[in-house]
Order: structure tokens, then C-alpha cells, then sequence
């Protein structure tokens, strides 16, 4: 999100305002926003190998209607001989001129297919525009991320700047996250971390942000 100023987005992401916003750093990796995630990259004799690598921040682009999927023009996926036999080619041999560009598999195929992926999933109708997203997009090309554990990408700790509680989210919490967030920053040495407040400013009819200057880790 570019900024949680909106009471709708608290309201629905953020359990009701009882949740907090994590507020992170972002780098900057060809001239595009990334936030560096914990990912696989590799693989060897002993297993698959994790390093931070930067993920792109895709903005939400909000339109009236979204574009059609020709689906048998978009099964890039599969490997060619189970297009050929299973998708493409009826039991007399006959072959489906659906899949001519698939096989070609030139630059200007693999352009439209992958703008094509990333329309699909970086759009959204214009009544949620308020929300001001950006998604971070993971694929199975390379690796296999249909699993829910294995799409729990780590970040590190450094770039998260900050976390703003909200409105009511309940005391304990409040201070079981200080706690937390205490042991890693002694355990890294970092005394820039911040926490903020959300409250209702009813000058702008937003949610707005203070900082609580006095929780500070000095040491």
C-alpha cells in the first residue's frame, strides 16, 4: 500500500482496526520498488538453496473491466510433448492451430504471455482504488510454490522500519509485539525502530499516525 490512511482498508485487512501495519523499506532494483525476500534460487546434491533475492512491488492498476483469458492460447506451462498429445492433437493426429504460436515459442509469443499473466493478477475493478496496492508476485516457473509453506517468503528484519498498532488493537498484543520486536533489535543492534499509533483525525476524516516516542531501544 502506498500509505494506511484509509479507515476501509484498517477496517478489512486489519481485523477491524485490531491488527497493525507493517511499514518496510524499499529498495530499489533496476529502477523498479523491491522488498528483498527469503527465496529459493538453486539447487545442489544437498537440497535447495535460499538466499534474500529482491521481489518486485507491482502496482494495482484499477480499471472498469478487466481483459478476457483466451485459455487455449495461454497454457505455457506445460511441456511440449503433453501439449502436443493431450491438449493440441485429437486422436486422428489433427492438430489445433490454438497452440501454433505455443510451439513457436518466439520472443514476441513469450512477451504477450507473460504481460498477459501479469495483467490478470495486477488489476483490479476501480471500486477498490482507495486501496492503493502493490502486490509482491511469486510463479511456479522455476520452483513449486502451490503449497501454502511454501509461499511464506521470509523478509529481513531491517527492513521493516516500523509497525503502527491499531486503533484498538488490545494491550496485550501491543506489548507482546514490543517484546519481540525488543529481542531482535538488541539481537541486531538496531535503535531506529519505531512505533506508531493509529487514531481518527476528524480534521481530514482519516486514519492518521503518531509516533510513540517513548518506546525506544537505547541499548
Amino acid at each position: 500500500m502506498r500509505d494506511c490512511r484509509n479507515s476501509s482498508v484498517w477496517g478489512n485487512y486489519a481485523i477491524h482496526h485490531t491488527a497493525v501495519c507493517l511499514k518496510f523499506r524499499v529498495s530499489e532494483f533496476g529502477g523498479k520498488p523491491v522488498l528483498p525476500l527469503r527465496q529459493p534460487y538453486a539447487i545442489n546434491a544437498e537440497g535447495i538453496l535460499y538466499d534474500f533475492r529482491p521481489l518486485e512491488l507491482r502496482e494495482i492498476t484499477y480499471e472498469s473491466q478487466h481483459l478476457p483469458v483466451d485459455f487455449f492460447r495461454s497454457l505455457g506451462r506445460f511441456p511440449i510433448p503433453v501439449l502436443r498429445r493431450h491438449w493440441y492433437s485429437d486422436a486422428a493426429g489433427n492438430r489445433s492451430p490454438c497452440g501454433d504460436d505455443i510451439f513457436r515459442a518466439d520472443e514476441e509469443w513469450l512477451a504477450r504471455y507473460w504481460d498477459s499473466f501479469y495483467h490478470a493478477i495486477i488489476r483490479k475493478l476501480k471500486d477498490w482504488q482507495y486501496e492503493e496496492e502493490y502486490r509482491l508476485v511469486i510463479d511456479n516457473q522455476h520452483w513449486d510454490f502451490r503449497e501454502v509453506p511454501a509461499r511464506k517468503l521470509a523478509y529481513r528484519f531491517d527492513d521493516l522500519e516500523a509497525i503502527i498498532f491499531g486503533m484498538k488493537t488490545p494491550m496485550k498484543e501491543k506489548l507482546e509485539i514490543c517484546k519481540i520486536i525488543e529481542e531482535k533489535c538488541r539481537k541486531e543492534g538496531r535503535k531506529d525502530f519505531r512505533f506508531y499509533q493509529a487514531y481518527y483525525a476528524r480534521s481530514t476524516g482519516t486514519i492518521e499516525h503518531a509516533e510513540l516516542t517513548s518506546l525506544k531501544f537505547t541499548e
